[in-house]
């Protein structure tokens, strides 16, 4: 209906109240996965072509604390064997890091 003013009272939309989530401005633990775990996944990624290239990328996103996005995002010349290091160009708030450590990164192995 119309009132007086010409607006319509009964489908005025409203916008509607946003609750604050519980868990927002919480800070949790990390849980990785066991090793156990993390080891039996890479077991059943096969042994082709396919499943080497599975078990590369979990050792890169285990062994170094990649993001899915950031290892998806690696190329060839990122990986510093001679180092033990790889460059992230474009990690969490678009920002490039480096990261060393206990990698594994040796000589490149050829598959078939």
């Amino acid at each position: 209906m119309l009132n007086g003013q010409g607006s319509h009272d009964a489908f005025q939309l409203r916008q509607p109240m946003r609750r604050r989530s519980a868990n927002k401005g919480r800070r949790y633990p990390a849980d990785p996965p066991r090793i156990e775990e993390t080891i039996g996944v890479m077991r059943e990624a096969g042994d082709g072509p396919f499943g080497c290239r599975m078990r590369g990328l979990i050792a890169v996103l285990w062994r170094a604390g990649l993001r899915n996005s950031e290892a998806l995002a690696l190329a060839e010349s990122d990986l510093e064997p001679g180092r033990g290091s790889i460059l992230v160009r474009n990690g969490k708030g678009g920002k490039q890091r480096e990261v060393h450590g206990r990698l594994g990164l040796g000589a490149p192995s050829t598959v078939d």
